[in-house]
């Protein structure tokens, strides 16, 4: 599921085994939460999804910081599906959401 994003967005495939596993665990012990905090992120002015993380977090044993790149790729998915039925081009999506990698290598350098 959020292999083929990571594979789009250049991901090392070191880490993209890695977040899948992360999501694996969180799916498996948040499945309802998961769902809910996906919702609230399309939600205008619903910031639950925070707070639903930091649960999901801790219940899967999980770093909040893999856990919170796990949750993005898997947002990544439905974006996809809304920048194409916009319009945009798969090279918009490609360069928005290239801020994911950065992120991934800068908490690379800083956490290892």
């Amino acid at each position: 599921m959020i292999r083929d994003i990571a594979k789009r967005l250049s991901f090392p495939d070191e880490a993209i085994n890695f977040l899948c596993d992360c999501y694996k665990k969180m799916e498996a012990s948040s499945a309802e939460k998961m769902r809910e905090s996906e919702k609230s992120l399309y939600t205008p002015k619903d910031e639950r999804y925070m707070e639903l993380l930091a649960e999901i977090s801790e219940e899967s044993s999980i770093d909040r910081y893999a856990c919170d790149m796990a949750f993005m790729l898997r947002c990544a998915i439905p974006l996809l599906d809304k920048y194409r039925r916009a319009g945009y081009s798969d090279f918009l999506f490609d360069e928005t959401m290239a801020d994911l990698r950065f992120k991934l290598y800068e908490c690379k350098s800083v956490f290892n």
